[in-house]
């Protein structure tokens, strides 16, 4: 299995209540994501390599920035305001 971090956002009008699994490499922005708005990715794992983010349907390449991974997806303006998982996924060190 490839490591990978869940993200749950809960919304109220796309209010994020962040529960991440193993979040410690992974931050995301804004805190209160809306409607419209992209959601920031920043990835800091050591070894990390081709890490993809799964959001709402869709699939989204993280690109290398500095020392980690960085990359945006869009939030949708008809995204269903509730909780949604995002899931990031990489290889370590060339393993899976």
């Amino acid at each position: 299995l490839r490591p990978s971090y869940l993200l749950t956002l809960t919304a109220l009008a796309l209010l994020a209540v962040p529960a991440p699994a193993g979040n410690e490499g992974l931050q995301v922005r804004p805190r209160d994501p809306r409607q419209g708005d992209p959601l920031f990715l920043r990835l800091e794992v050591p070894g990390a390599e081709d890490p993809k983010v799964s959001w709402l349907n869709g699939s989204y390449p993280l690109y290398r920035e500095g020392s980690g991974w960085a990359g945006a997806v869009p939030i949708r303006p008809e995204a269903k305001v509730g909780g949604h998982t995002v899931v990031v996924r990489f290889t370590r060190n060339g393993r899976a």
